[in-house]
């Protein structure tokens, strides 16, 4: 699976718990990676739910941990006999988990929630900036779709938004063409019916 094209979260998974917490405590192992200090698990205080959690304290285990860090968390619980009832969270591959600068459209959309009636196109585009990559305001995106193309512009956010578009395929595109490891176009792969909300991360360099 290619986890850079997954559209946003929209809808809930069986098992899925989706919340935003904040990181009090690491646990091993640990490492550093790009000068953080992470751990592979966390003791984390549960601010804003959305769905599948009621505890205000979790454990998270099989992540990628900051102390003190704010994270959207998409992740499961244990299922096991002994821990199922213990607020014990795990995490799928290609999750949408990740600190909480970095979560910009899938908040936006799990605050927002799915459109009643039509599809939403939203996603974000980034650039390099010789460290890390960032949001990349004012870029050029083209959405094509049933009723042809239509051209939007990133926010302050780097966020791309269009909702109200009828259901069908589309393809997605960024102005300018992507790195090697980062992609400048998507869609036309599954097709998108009224209330469902697709997109992708694109890349501007």
């Amino acid at each position: 699976m290619d986890c850079n094209k997954s559209a946003p979260i929209s809808t809930r998974e069986l098992g899925q718990v989706v919340f935003v917490a904040r990181i009090v405590r690491t646990l091993g192992p640990c490492e550093e990676y790009s000068g953080h200090h992470a751990c592979g698990g966390a003791v984390a205080i549960v601010g804003e739910r959305f769905w599948g959690i009621r505890s205000s304290v979790v454990l998270l285990t099989q992540g990628f941990f900051e102390n003190g860090e704010q994270y959207l968390l998409d992740g499961v619980r244990a299922t096991d006999l002994l821990t199922r009832f213990l607020p014990i969270v795990g995490f799928r591959p290609c999750n949408h988990s990740a600190r909480l600068k970095d979560a910009a459209v899938d908040l936006r959309v799990l605050r927002d929630r799915s459109p009643r009636m039509g599809v939403r196109i939203i996603g974000s585009v980034t650039r390099y900036n010789g460290k890390e990559r960032e949001a990349a305001p004012g870029r050029k995106v083209a959405i094509t779709g049933p009723s042809g193309t239509v051209t939007v512009t990133t926010d302050n956010q780097g966020i791309y938004d269009l909702t109200g578009l009828p259901p069908g395929h589309y393809e997605i595109r960024s102005e300018t063409p992507g790195s090697r490891f980062w992609h400048n176009q998507c869609g036309s792969g599954e097709e998108l019916k009224s209330g469902t909300v697709g997109g992708c991360a694109l890349d501007s360099e």
